[in-house]
């Protein structure tokens, strides 16, 4: 699924939001956690 699909899935649950992706940084080091979730070490986030 692309980001644009998902997007407008959760659109299609939650009409309120806007067209535009919304995005944020993935925690203090996005690329280390980005790095672990790659190699299935993080599987979770709270």
């Amino acid at each position: 699924m692309t980001p644009q699909e998902c997007w407008s899935k959760y659109k299609r649950i939650h009409p309120d939001v806007g067209d535009d992706i919304d995005t944020w940084q993935f925690g203090a080091k996005p690329d280390l956690l980005a790095d672990l979730v790659v190699k299935g070490i993080k599987t979770a986030t709270a």
